[in-house]
């Protein structure tokens, strides 16, 4: 079927036949001279094994070609998988607290297969940990493992795809990772509008009044705050693109978009709380950033 699908587009799409492991090894040989994006998204978790994945990765440290990549990764079913191996079967969930997949959670999945998905046996230690609630263990896993896709990448970031807003336990994690910067901001403009969307159907589809979760409100004031945070803190003037990235480091990532970030700092020039490198309230992403001198001044005084 997805042969017919893209025959019209043969001279420059193919379908390779095969399972994701059998492909990466072509897709390693053309990411040496190639940009690559990697859309992986599996059915669970099976197949994803790092080190195999890694070389893949790895090519934008020995090419000028580009690697980026958006994987939809089941935590959970990875978790349940890794409770049953260390003998934690009361820990996994019911199903009614997390979404049943064809993959039996308690299949006896060897504690390699594990480590080998996993990028190290660092997973151990957390199934094991007792003190750790089912969803605290899926974010200290997540925790690692993006530090380990950081190896390859400069930005990674994740993004938890839930059924129901109240649900602790995601359906899956979405995990992008780029070294561009700007893969990010777009992924997180993209991220947050899906975000917001998906709020706004579940608490204002049909209501008289906007029942939005406080969580769910970036306050204004808040994001400037931060922002001069982030121009006092840092060594050197800094630009817009540079505040953002901070701001993901801080929470923000999918909250807030780029254009409000710009709307906030176009604000604190206004008000001087910023002063610009050109001088002017109007900047673009290359004009440095700085705190006002008199405003560090009146600050000190009072």
């Amino acid at each position: 079927m997805l042969q017919r699908a893209i025959a019209p587009h043969s001279s420059y799409v193919d379908a390779a036949l095969g399972t994701f492991e059998e492909t990466l090894p072509q897709l390693e040989s053309a990411a040496k001279r190639n940009t690559v994006f990697l859309y992986v998204d599996p059915y669970s978790v099976k197949g994803l094994r790092f080190d195999r994945m890694q070389r893949v990765f790895d090519q934008i440290r020995s090419s000028s070609s580009s690697v980026e990549v958006l994987m939809n990764f089941n935590v959970a079913i990875f978790m349940r998988w890794a409770l049953a191996a260390v003998k934690r079967l009361e820990e996994i969930p019911s199903d009614d607290d997390i979404e049943s997949l064809a993959d039996d959670p308690r299949e006896n999945i060897e504690r390699d297969e594990l480590t080998a998905i996993a990028g190290g046996d660092y997973w151990l230690g957390i199934a094991t940990n007792r003190s750790l609630s089912f969803d605290e263990k899926l974010k200290c896993f997540l925790d690692e493992y993006v530090q380990r896709m950081l190896g390859s990448f400069r930005y990674v970031a994740r993004f938890s795809v839930k059924q129901k807003y109240h649900h602790n336990v995601p359906k899956y994690i979405l995990i992008f990772a780029t070294r561009h910067r700007d893969g990010i901001r777009l992924m997180n403009d993209f991220m947050c509008q899906a975000r917001r969307n998906f709020v706004n159907s579940e608490f204002n589809g049909a209501a008289l009044f906007d029942l939005t979760p406080a969580e769910e409100e970036v306050d204004a004031d808040e994001i400037r705050e931060a922002i001069v945070e982030i121009v006092t803190e840092s060594e050197h003037p800094v630009t817009r693109p540079e505040i953002q990235l901070s701001l993901f480091s801080r929470g923000y990532f999918t909250r807030i978009k780029e254009s409000e970030v710009n709307s906030a700092i176009g604000e604190l020039l206004k008000l001087k709380k910023l002063r610009s490198s050109s001088g002017s309230t109007r900047i673009n992403d290359e004009t440095t950033l700085s705190i006002d001198g008199d405003q560090c001044l009146q600050q000190e005084l009072f």
